[in-house]
């Protein structure tokens, strides 16, 4: 089963990233976006699983402990690729999701997960195989970019899947953080 642990938003918060993809669409010569059902912030990317080890991980996601809080999505990015590049909307840096990725790092690790052990960059994936027309426009609406205040309230283990033919992700399970700030 291919999994990861994500923040989910709500339809406020992913209408107004649809709006910066409307915004990527018009500036583009191509691209793939993302789908208004898979916008989240992948915390960890566990892969493919055995269905015996969800237990596991869902065992790691309750263990977390974290308040709920605030995460601000605070630019735009690219991660330039030959075929095209990736555009993400990056986050604020937070104490709080450091530390929750780091209690996810040290308890998935503890279990024998394997976890690519590189640099957490939190970023929103917003289009895949991007070609910009005029990178001028571009760094003028990077200028003009209006942060996105979200409330974390809780933290999800997620499957994901082709379902007739479009990727679907499904709850496996919710964290819900504490709600003393």
């Amino acid at each position: 089963m291919r999994t990861f642990i994500a923040i989910n938003f709500n339809q406020d918060v992913k209408n107004r990233l649809i709006n910066i993809e409307r915004s990527l669409k018009n500036m583009s010569e191509k691209g793939r976006f993302t789908s208004k059902d898979n916008l989240h912030l992948t915390l960890i990317f566990l892969g493919e699983i055995a269905e015996e080890r969800v237990k596991l991980a869902q065992l790691c996601v309750k263990n977390i402990s974290a308040p709920k809080f605030d995460m601000v999505v605070n630019r735009l990015g690219r991660f330039k690729r030959p075929e095209g590049d990736i555009y993400w909307a990056g986050i604020e840096t937070s104490p709080i999701l450091t530390s929750i990725y780091n209690q996810l790092y040290s308890n998935l690790n503890s279990y024998d997960f394997y976890i690519k052990d590189s640099e957490y960059v939190p970023h929103l994936t917003l289009a895949r195989d991007y070609v910009l027309k005029d990178e001028e426009v571009m760094e003028k609406y990077k200028e003009g970019f209006e942060k996105i205040i979200i409330q974390v309230e809780s933290i999800q283990l997620m499957k994901s899947e082709m379902l007739d033919n479009k990727l679907t992700y499904t709850v496996l399970y919710t964290k819900e953080l504490d709600s003393t700030k």
